[in-house]
């Protein structure tokens, strides 16, 4: 018997095995379908995916055969890495001296027949072979060794997909992460600005009680604070909402009426002075996450009333449905949006208009935890709007 010579590039060889982070995981019906298909195919009754570790030949998939590693000094497929570009095959075992007196050979799976193509990566390194086993002499055809080499191709496939996909849920857990510490820093964050805000707004309040005794630059200079700290108090109200958005997307579905709905919105609302809102469906009962659907309805009327430079401002929202969904949108007469701005309206901190009609400047943030809130839900918001002709947003929430 003669052992399987190293490989020169067995250093790089063992890196890029190893970095694949496959040995000695759970068998996969991915790469069991592999070694299914090459018995199938070539019509013996033991078919491998060995990988040759330092010392030993592991399979990942196997069929016909109990062990699931074997010293690799014994191994077939430790003499078939060392020409990695073409198949090694041995038809008679017992007429070779590298493999007359191999204990597998001798004894138990009594190996006569061996056909192994290499599974290699991109840059050539052979991390161990696809191959069929018989314990009778045996010939593979061209087309039986075409398929081979195809099915070692997929296998390295596998392992690289299995690979990317591992990288993946590792980036995607690392990023919930970053995610839940950003929620939680901006939640702490707004809270703790909150309160000494609010002293300042109140404090402003009771200045401007006795403005009449103050000189006029100085009542300017108020107004010009309570201006900034009403937009910083918006702003904080929207990083507070930014940091629930998981909890509000993972709200329970419920089953409420549109009526209640209208109403609960109406109640909502601070300003319902020239106002009119209109629900124009059939429907009457909705089965959804009634939380965010408010949330969002909320928002999308708060600014066509800010934004709208109507004597009457007219809203209408629709709700449409199908077998998974309902289908909202709201549409308003006001000023509409001009082409240029709706490309970044939903990105945080862009605003369409410096003031609304009462002269105050929008957070930027509203409409961008709106699209945020949707995403999580699986949903997306869609703006369509002309200057001069109102806006129309049209958003799905899915059903209970």
């Amino acid at each position: 018997m003669i052992p399987p010579v190293v490989p020169n590039n067995e250093r790089e060889r063992l890196k890029a095995l190893r970095k694949l982070e496959i040995l000695d995981t759970e068998a996969e019906r991915e790469f069991d379908q592999l070694v299914e298909l090459a018995s199938q195919i070539c019509g013996t009754p033991i078919s491998l995916i060995s990988l040759i570790d330092d010392e030993r030949q592991w399979f990942k998939s196997k069929i016909g055969l109990k062990d699931s590693q074997t010293p690799r000094d014994l191994s077939f497929c430790g003499h078939a890495i060392n020409e990695p570009d073409v198949p090694f095959i041995i038809e008679d075992a017992h007429n070779d001296e590298r493999f007359y007196d191999n204990p597998y050979v001798t004894g138990d799976p009594f190996i006569s027949f061996y056909a192994g193509v290499p599974i290699k990566t991109s840059e050539g390194l052979a991390l161990g072979t696809l191959c069929v086993i018989d314990s009778q002499p045996n010939h593979l055809s061209e087309e039986q060794i075409a398929a081979l080499k195809v099915l070692s191709n997929q296998a390295m496939k596998l392992i690289e997909l299995r690979y990317k996909n591992k990288v993946l849920h590792s980036l995607n857990n690392a990023l919930s992460l970053k995610n839940k510490e950003i929620e939680r820093f901006a939640h702490v964050a707004a809270h703790d600005l909150k309160s000494p805000l609010s002293s300042i707004i109140s404090i402003i309040y009771l200045i401007k009680e006795s403005k009449n005794l103050l000189p006029d630059e100085v009542n300017e200079l108020i107004e010009m604070i309570e201006i900034s700290a009403t937009s910083l108090s918006d702003l904080i109200v929207e990083l507070l909402s930014f940091a629930k958005l998981d909890d509000l997307a993972q709200a329970p579905k419920t089953e409420f009426s549109v009526a209640d709905l209208k109403s609960e919105l109406l109640q909502l609302l601070v300003d319902t002075r020239n106002l009119e809102i209109v629900f124009n469906t059939s429907i009457k009962q909705l089965t959804t996450n009634k939380t965010a659907c408010k949330r969002i309805l909320h928002n999308l009327i708060t600014n066509a009333i800010k934004y709208n430079d109507k004597a009457l401002a007219r809203i209408e929202i629709m709700v449409k449905e199908d077998n998974a969904c309902y289908y909202f949108s709201v549409k308003d007469n006001g000023p509409g949006i001009s082409e240029e701005k709706q490309a970044s309206l939903f990105m945080s901190l862009s605003v369409a208009t410096e003031k609304d009609k009462y002269g105050n400047r929008g957070t930027g943030m509203g409409l961008a935890n709106i699209k945020a809130l949707l995403e999580q839900l699986g949903c997306d918001i869609d703006l369509t709007s002309h200057a001069g002709e109102g806006c129309n947003f049209a958003f799905t929430l899915p059903k209970g």
